[in-house]
């Protein structure tokens, strides 16, 4: 997922941060001696496998080749980070937007995904909590530039081959929810870091049972 994105929203960095790892036995002396000459060559550069980086450019590509994904990412800001100050709490926040539509205030959130159907990627943005991360970052950019953003919009795009890629905008309902949500973990944080208090898991014994497709 972390090298897709690279590929994807910053092509730039993926051609002169990342390095293929060459084929060589490491098990013989000149394949160490290879690996070695290899690791100090590509210091500081991310090592990926040939074939890694074959799923990594195949994805990119059937991002690009998406005509709604393609609109959306031409010329769109990447990688923006904000920081600001959150009105209900005063809990310091921030985040790193994945793309910003600025002509249209639009937020992108590219996340690859095993089932890209808009049934399945419903399931993961509730087990996720990406309606949570839309409405921090929808609040983000209004704190940050005055605008509110017109949508939050999703491109997601399947890490198995071939790849499809579908373009969802966040409903209205969806990010209430998402910021209900947020405002509340906002509340308990800010009251467990004045309290010095973390909760966890009880102190108390519990009794646990199995759960029903287990008990016969």
């Amino acid at each position: 997922g972390t090298l897709a994105h690279l590929a994807i929203l910053e092509p730039e960095r993926w051609e002169s941060e990342t390095v293929l790892a060459p084929t060589v036995d490491r098990r013989t002396k000149a394949g160490k001696e290879a690996w070695a000459a290899f690791l100090e060559e590509a210091a500081g550069k991310e090592i990926v496998s040939a074939e890694d980086a074959a799923i990594v450019e195949s994805i990119a590509a059937a991002v690009r080749g998406h005509r709604g994904a393609r609109a959306l990412l031409h010329e769109a800001a990447t990688e923006v980070s904000l920081e600001w100050r959150d009105d209900a709490t005063g809990m310091r926040c921030k985040g790193r937007m994945d793309a910003v539509a600025k002509h249209d205030d639009v937020i992108i959130d590219l996340k690859t995904c095993q089932d890209a159907s808009p049934a399945s990627f419903t399931r993961a943005i509730a087990n996720f909590g990406y309606h949570i991360q839309a409405a921090h970052y929808l609040d983000g950019y209004e704190a940050a530039t005055g605008v509110r953003p017109r949508a939050y919009i999703w491109v997601a795009v399947e890490s198995s081959a071939p790849h499809g890629v579908a373009v969802y905008a966040a409903d209205a309902a969806m990010l209430e929810i998402g910021a209900e949500k947020r405002a509340m973990a906002l509340e308990i944080i800010a009251e467990c870091t004045e309290t010095g208090e973390w909760p966890g898991y009880p102190a108390e014994i519990q009794t646990i049972s199995l759960p029903g497709w287990a008990a016969f």
